[in-house]
């Protein structure tokens, strides 16, 4: 036979598992910026380290994306400001965004950054201001919306979610 919890008990247990599940979904989200610029790191390494002609055959043959999307991760990865790891917080976990950023004049970055701003949420247009240095007229930069509206999906034939 189970015990029932009072209200307060069973709100702080909930709480307590909300808590464990948001630490580790927020450590998950940051890995993802990690690994993109761990991938630009290593994708930086095997270019150094194989015969020339090997790295582009290696790109075009044996890796999960395209030439194009490894040149950008080399980017992001030979950028001093989004490599260093007290930025990694600040950093969005979205390799296009993160390649914009890595085109930003280092020193407007890093200011940027050293100011408290964080990049965490903003889209690729908002990068794109940035580079700009101005907004247009009465303008804020926008942040990536976290909750998405989906519609059910409806199965052919059956009229049914």
């Amino acid at each position: 036979m189970t015990k029932r919890m009072n209200g307060s008990a069973s709100k702080n247990k909930v709480a307590t598992s909300a808590e464990s599940w948001a630490g580790k979904i927020t450590t998950s989200w940051y890995r993802t910026t990690e690994a993109i610029l761990e991938t630009g790191r290593l994708l930086l390494e095997a270019k150094d380290a194989l015969p020339h002609g090997s790295f582009k055959t290696m790109m075009q043959l044996h890796l999960p994306f395209s030439v194009r999307t490894a040149e950008r991760l080399m980017a992001i990865a030979r950028n001093p400001v989004l490599t260093k790891s007290d930025n990694l917080s600040l950093l969005p976990p979205s390799s296009g965004t993160l390649y914009l950023l890595s085109q930003v004049d280092v020193d407007r970055l890093e200011a940027k950054l050293a100011d408290g701003s964080t990049m965490q949420g903003r889209q690729c247009r908002s990068v794109g201001y940035f580079r700009a240095g101005s907004l247009p007229a009465g303008r804020s930069l926008p942040a990536i919306s976290t909750a998405y509206s989906m519609k059910p999906l409806t199965l052919p034939g059956s009229g049914r979610a």
